[in-house]
């Protein structure tokens, strides 16, 4: 079996778990699953999945292992009362939520064959000039606020220590150079 389809067939598993839950409104931890080798649930997912019993207990022992389900009576057989948990149910509510979510524009290349520009230009998504902009109308807003110049300069210190932090300024591809020509050297 490949890596892909026991994925695949271990996602089909718990939405199946989360699915038996859900239709009864009951939660998890208060219902048990009966995968031994003629139990009710192995019959109708094994059925409805095309599988073999044997590739059944790899999909089952797979998921135990990872937590996504859990043995709660012992005696009841390695695979008689099953529970789904909640990195199970989790696990299955994103795999449903991936089947309805939109799906991501790409992006789009365009073919420009002449440009001419009298100033500086830039194109393309996601460029650092729109975010520069957004910043600079800020602290021009502050500024032109009527607030006190302490209240100002406070609020211009709040955003600039904002825009210094390492994470901030790296997921907005700000350099110290852009943040400096917003605030004016201080």
């Amino acid at each position: 079996m490949s890596k892909q389809r026991k994925e695949t067939l271990i996602d089909e598993l718990l939405v199946f778990m989360n699915d038996e839950i859900e239709s009864t409104g009951h939660t998890i931890g208060t219902v048990r699953f009966d995968f031994s080798e003629q139990g009710e649930d192995t019959i109708k997912f094994a059925g409805d999945a095309g599988l073999e019993y044997d590739e059944l207990m790899l999909i089952l022992n797979t998921c135990k292992s990872r937590k996504y389900i859990i043995q709660k009576i012992i005696g009841a057989g390695q695979y008689g009362q099953l529970e789904l948990s909640e990195e199970g149910q989790g696990r299955a509510i994103s795999v449903e939520a991936a089947k309805i979510a939109p799906p991501r524009k790409e992006s789009s290349e365009f073919h420009i064959g002449e440009l001419n520009a009298s100033g500086s230009i830039q194109i393309g998504n996601n460029n650092t000039q729109n975010i520069e902009n957004f910043f600079t109308t800020i602290v021009e807003r502050i500024d032109q606020s009527d607030a006190t110049d302490e209240e100002k300069k406070e609020a211009k210190n709040r955003l600039k220590s904002f825009l210094e932090h390492p994470l901030t300024n790296t997921a907005l591809g700000l350099t110290p150079s852009v943040i400096k020509g917003l605030f004016g050297v201080e």
